[in-house]
């Protein structure tokens, strides 16, 4: 009786522990389907998260776009199915949208790393062809002006070596070529360069003794290439402005190439000058102008010659010379007491022609 007893106490034991244990999986269960249960729901919004933090620093484009959708998808299925996780489903959601967004609407802050620096280029194909295309635009022109710039310095290199090879050929280029007259010391420049010149003359005059007893100075300033130029030198005197002997005079002188300046351009050729000895022994000039150009000054010499020497010159100066012309009494030579001087012979010799406007 007791052995039945047992044997029936135990299979009702047996029973009722399987009936127990069977209601514990079925509310577990339940749990799980219902999301009360821990571990899955949690693993899953962690592992989102993971996937999302790393496709954000990932600089390989393809993996971090792969790591944030499956981030995205994992926080759409835990938000589906887990009530009790649902605010980490919800941050997961909500991130994934913000890097994806971030992307396409150009945020700076991770431009060029991971998955936001390409996302634009899933939904924005073509304004990335046009942003490329301007670039390539852009990049052509740029390289075209690099271009146009190496030529440009190639060529200032070019014209600066032809520019320093003329200079040293300058003092060989120009001639000086000095008179004494009564009074000055006159020297006729003759420029035989491609390029305008400025010269700078001093001359020195010396006693017998060879002492130096004064200096006088001179400039041509912009004497024109193929052209000829005039200093004159007034000869020694002392503090009464009286002449004073001297024994012989020496000069120096410095050439150098004048700055291309277009209100100095020479128009000198193109001036029309007719000219004659007055009846009071001066040289009288007629200059037309059919330059159509209104020269604000055009500076004149008148050199004069007796048996082919130089024994005087006399400047003159058309100021505001139109289309109108101008005539000029530009005088005679003259010896230190102020007397005329006789002259077989002249020329004249137009300097400069200045325009400034």
């Amino acid at each position: 009786m007791e052995e039945n007893r047992t044997d029936l106490n135990g299979k009702d034991d047996c029973e009722e522990y399987s009936h127990d244990d069977q209601e514990m999986w079925q509310l577990e269960g339940m749990e799980q389907q219902s999301g009360h249960g821990d571990r899955g729901p949690n693993m899953t919004g962690y592992i989102g998260l993971l996937l999302l933090i790393g496709g954000i620093f990932i600089r390989d484009s393809g993996l971090s776009r792969s790591l944030i959708i499956a981030a995205l998808i994992l926080g759409i299925f835990g938000f589906i199915m887990n009530v009790r996780q649902k605010f980490i489903s919800f941050i997961l959601i909500t991130a994934s949208a913000v890097v994806i967004a971030s992307s396409m609407i150009g945020f700076g802050g991770y431009q060029g790393q991971g998955a936001v620096g390409d996302f634009a280029g899933m939904f924005q194909t073509e304004d990335r062809e046009e942003t490329t295309d301007d670039m390539t635009v852009y990049e052509e022109e740029l390289s075209a002006e690099e271009v146009d710039a190496e030529i440009e310095y190639e060529t200032e290199e070019e014209t600066e070596e032809e520019a320093e090879e003329i200079v040293e050929n300058l003092n060989e280029l120009v001639t000086l070529t000095d008179w004494l007259t009564e009074r000055d010391l006159v020297i006729i420049c003759g420029n035989n360069a491609e390029v305008p010149v400025n010269i700078e003359i001093k001359a020195v005059f010396y006693d017998a003794e060879g002492e130096m007893i004064n200096v006088g100075e001179a400039s041509m300033y912009y004497c024109a290439a193929g052209h000829r130029d005039v200093a004159v030198i007034g000869l020694p005197k002392n503090t009464n402005y009286d002449f004073v002997d001297f024994d012989h005079y020496e000069f120096r002188y410095s050439v150098t190439a004048a700055y291309e300046n277009e209100a100095y351009t020479y128009y000198g050729d193109e001036l029309i000058i007719d000219s004659n000895v007055g009846a009071n022994g001066g040289v009288l000039m007629n200059v037309q102008n059919p330059t159509g150009i209104d020269f604000d000054s055009v500076v004149y010499y008148c050199i004069f010659y007796n048996q082919g020497s130089v024994v005087g010159v006399r400047q003159d100066v058309s100021t505001g010379l139109s289309s109108a012309g101008d005539v000029l009494d530009i005088g005679y030579p003259v010896d230190k007491a102020y007397k005329a001087v006789s002259f077989d012979d002249y020329e004249i010799i137009v300097a400069n022609t200045m325009n400034y406007t």
